[in-house]
């Protein structure tokens, strides 16, 4: 995206000198007089780019489709968050954030207030509190494929966690490894026993 916007502001900057370089090869060239006793000659002087306005047309379509694209993710994630589909939530803040470059400031502020809701909606300490305890009672049941599940969730979730929430995951992978290393012992046969 970067790269386009780039590309546009080139092609914009190149229209424009050529448009003034015909400009120049089709003006007179002028002088003026100062009112002290020197004369000062203007034509020496690099005449001021004219922009073209077609191609400021284009720079600022260009920026309008940005916003309104960045509105429509916005929008978009707002609804999700109000649906419950967190995957989908969670791609808007990220596209978002791939795009804050190119938006104006006050996005910043926006991206923010997507992410707040997101993680208000999400009560990441709620959702983690039921794996980690389903999860304690999966490695006392020996349900290992289900121990490792709650683990990679817990895992994926961790960085949107508190602090303490984060030890508390620590902890579960802790016990997780003893206890299914302490299986594998038990699972291995001894010659003549």
């Amino acid at each position: 995206m970067k790269t386009i916007l780039a590309m546009t502001v080139a092609v914009v900057v190149a229209s424009s000198l050529v448009a003034c370089k015909r400009e120049e090869a089709a003006a007179p060239a002028s002088s003026s007089t100062v009112s002290t006793s020197s004369t000062v000659s203007t034509s020496s002087l690099p005449a001021l780019p004219k922009l073209d306005p077609k191609a400021t047309e284009a720079v600022v379509t260009v920026a309008k489709d940005w916003a309104g694209e960045a509105q429509k993710v916005y929008t978009d994630g707002m609804g999700y968050i109000a649906d419950k589909k967190w995957d989908l939530a969670e791609k808007a803040i990220n596209d978002l954030n791939g795009m804050k470059d190119n938006l104006p400031t006050e996005w910043a502020g926006k991206i923010t207030s997507l992410k707040t809701a997101y993680d208000v909606g999400r009560n990441w300490t709620g959702e983690a509190d039921l794996i980690y305890t389903q999860g304690l009672d999966y490695i006392k049941e020996k349900k290992w494929d289900l121990a490792e599940k709650a683990l990679q969730d817990l895992t994926k979730m961790k960085p949107n966690l508190p602090v303490e929430w984060q030890l508390r995951v620590d902890e579960f992978k802790k016990a997780y490894d003893v206890a299914k290393a302490a299986k594998m012992l038990n699972d291995v046969k001894l010659p003549g026993m």
